[in-house]
C-alpha cells in the first residue's frame, strides 16, 4: 500500500465530498477521513481538525494542479454549459444599510419621544414655592 497524504482539510462535509467526487471523477483515488463522524455529529467537526481528503503521494501534486484548473476554468466551463456569460455577483451592501437606517430611526424616535413626555411633564407639573416660611414669632 502506497503512502498518503492530505490534500486539505475542509471545514464542511459537503465541500469534501464535492472535492472528492470530482477528484475521483477525474481518475484519482481520492478518499474521505472522518466522513463518519461528521455526517453523525458534525459539531466535532472542527475538534477532528476538519474533513481530510486523502490521496497517495504519487498523485498529490497531479491533483493539486487539476482543481486549481478547475478552479481557473469555472466561469468558461459554465458559459459553454448554459449557453450564457455568468453574471458576476455584486455585493449586497444595501441590506446593511437599510438595517443600520432602521435602527438609527428607532433610536432617533425613541429620543423624539423622550424629550416631547418630558416637556409634557415639565408643562404639566403643579409649580412649587420656593420660598422660605416663616416660623410665627411668639
Amino acid at each position: 500500500m502506497s503512502q498518503s497524504a492530505v490534500l486539505r482539510n475542509y471545514g464542511q462535509v459537503e465541500e469534501a465530498l464535492i472535492v472528492c467526487a470530482a477528484l475521483q471523477a477525474a481518475g484519482f483515488d481520492a478518499s474521505i477521513d472522518n466522513y463518519n463522524h461528521a455526517s453523525v455529529n458534525w459539531l466535532i467537526v472542527p475538534a477532528l481538525g476538519g474533513i481530510p481528503v486523502r490521496l497517495p503521494v504519487s498523485q498529490l501534486e497531479d491533483a493539486r494542479a487539476y482543481l486549481q484548473e478547475m478552479v481557473d476554468t469555472a466561469a468558461d466551463r459554465l458559459a459553454e454549459a448554459t449557453g450564457e456569460e455568468p453574471v458576476p455577483a455584486r455585493k449586497k451592501y444595501w441590506r446593511a444599510w437599510a438595517v443600520a437606517a432602521v435602527l438609527i430611526t428607532d433610536w432617533l424616535l425613541l429620543f423624539v419621544l423622550w424629550r416631547f413626555l418630558r416637556a409634557t411633564y415639565l408643562k404639566l407639573r403643579p409649580t412649587r414655592s420656593h420660598q422660605l416660611e416663616s416660623s410665627p414669632t411668639t
